[in-house]
């Protein structure tokens, strides 16, 4: 589990459209498109997160004990971002220098960013 993720344990949070499940019924995480009862199971539908794989399946109440649901926490972005400019204007630089190096400098010093 990574940093950006917290597991929570909510037999109703299974129930709503968009939550992100992971559970020994598939190989990767899916995001729940819809669900709804059936008698005593819970039909999921849903897509892969990562290969887009559309997910039927039909769950007991013993096998949603086995699965959880991630809650995907929101990315900070307070960073420098002058320093983050840089080094993508640096990775720009190094990428067009392989293909055209006058082009790629002369980019950079036009722009005002390479001082000579």
């Amino acid at each position: 589990m990574n940093a950006e993720e917290k597991p929570t344990d909510s037999s109703q949070a299974f129930l709503k459209p968009e939550s992100i499940l992971e559970g020994p019924f598939w190989s990767e995480r899916i995001k729940v498109i819809s669900s709804r009862r059936v008698g005593t199971s819970i039909e999921i539908r849903g897509v892969g997160l990562k290969l887009g794989r559309f997910y039927e399946r039909i769950l007991t109440e013993s096998d949603l004990a086995k699965i959880k649901r991630v809650d995907l926490i929101g990315k900070d972005f307070s960073g420098d971002s002058e320093s983050f400019f840089l080094f993508m204007e640096s990775k720009r630089i190094r990428f067009a220098y392989q293909f055209d190096p006058l082009y790629a400098v002369k980019k950079a010093i036009r722009a005002g960013l390479l001082q000579l």
